[in-house]
């Protein structure tokens, strides 16, 4: 991720036949190559758990992993006929996300506040769409960010911490190892 944008993206190649196909089963526009479907955390890490496994896989694997990237590109298709017109709410998560991306301090009532929605409300909405908390999210947030800080070799895990807005380094330790699985120290090491 690249901490100054405020977007993802993703690029799925099909050959002609399994795109020709889709198109006639009514799961891609081929006059629309480019589709927008929103934010949902979920589709995201299934499409990254996917493309790590297909680099390991055997041939005989393979076929099996295109019908589950079919899946999730069916899913991506389909928010993005339906998101546009359908969610008045869109914009506000979407904006919601991009603040909790660029700010991993935000307190989140005050976010709620600024959307013009009770905490509770705001928390209801946006784990609707993005499929967890608000709450969760900025802690993934903060450790994507974290995961880039630390491949900085010279940058102390203190430092990581109190700039993602960790009360002390055990606290973002701790918080780390439940998230990735290992310490920020093994994880600096590994990368």
């Amino acid at each position: 991720f690249d901490p100054g944008c405020n977007w993802a993206e993703c690029f799925i190649s099909l050959s002609a036949e399994l795109a020709a196909g889709l198109a006639v089963d009514g799961i891609l526009d081929l006059e629309r190559p480019v589709q927008h479907p929103g934010i949902d955390l979920g589709l995201v890490t299934e499409l990254s758990e996917l493309v790590g496994t297909v680099t390991s896989a055997t041939q005989r694997e393979l076929p099996l992993l295109t019908v589950r990237l079919v899946g999730i590109l069916a899913s991506l298709c389909s928010r993005d006929r339906g998101t546009d017109e359908d969610d008045p709410h869109r914009d506000l998560i979407e904006h919601a996300c991009r603040r909790l991306t660029d700010d991993p301090r935000l307190d989140l009532a005050r976010l709620a506040r600024e959307s013009g929605l009770s905490y509770e409300r705001f928390r209801k909405l946006f784990r609707e769409r993005v499929g967890i908390s608000p709450g969760e999210y900025r802690i993934r947030r903060r450790i994507d960010r974290a995961r880039t800080l630390l491949q900085t070799p010279d940058r102390a895990v203190k430092a990581v911490a109190e700039e993602l807005g960790y009360p002390n380094p055990y606290a973002f330790s701790a918080q780390f190892k439940i998230v990735v699985g290992e310490s920020p120290e093994t994880y600096r090491q590994r990368h």
